[in-house]
């Protein structure tokens, strides 16, 4: 069983791992892999973060080496394996690879009882961070599209809640208000 931190890039880099499993744990953007077996054969596939691909004993012999590239630059960290890794394995792992590769700072005037967008969907994206005006002594209400002051997640002026989502994001507020995020992209 193998986990390797690889920097990918848009020229294939090679290397040596036996196995019949293998996933991606962590990327920020796809991947494309070409498998080399025992018996000559090869075969690719383009995966994504927390996606793999099993190769059946039965069916295959095992792969001896792998071929991995993308698009981009970018840092991933792989599992490959004779085992398969199972999501329990996983679950709640987060990976960093030496920090984000943008910040994007920005923010949003709120409207007395109104939802607002603070946070577009963004697949990239690790972390937000969301810190409503410290000199205003007003709350905000973090959530959904449908976000107010009874179902929202209060945060105080002053205050910051971090979120480690890629959904969309709204705020909600009582009074007239500011407030401003920062966003981790990988």
């Amino acid at each position: 069983m193998k986990i390797l931190r690889i920097k990918t890039g848009s020229q294939p880099f090679e290397f040596t791992a036996t196995g019949y499993y293998f996933r991606v744990l962590e990327s920020a953007e796809p991947v494309k892999v070409r498998f080399y077996f025992n018996d000559g054969q090869s075969e690719e596939v383009e995966l994504r973060s927390g996606l793999g691909v099993s190769f059946p004993p039965a069916q295959y012999s095992p792969f001896t080496k792998f071929e991995i590239e993308s698009e981009t630059e970018q840092r991933v960290e792989v599992f490959a394996g004779r085992a398969k890794i199972d999501d329990n394995r996983t679950e709640g792992l987060r990976v960093n690879l030496g920090g984000a590769r943008e910040l994007k700072a920005s923010s949003a005037s709120l409207v007395a009882n109104q939802a607002k967008l603070i946070a577009s969907y963004n697949g990239n994206r690790r972390n937000l961070l969301i810190k409503p005006d410290q000199n205003q002594a007003i709350p905000v209400f973090i959530g959904g599209a449908d976000v107010n002051d009874e179902n929202g997640f209060l945060v105080q002026a002053g205050d910051a809640l971090e979120l480690p989502v890629t959904a969309e994001v709204y705020a909600y507020s009582t009074a007239i208000t500011e407030v401003r995020t920062l966003e981790e992209i990988n």
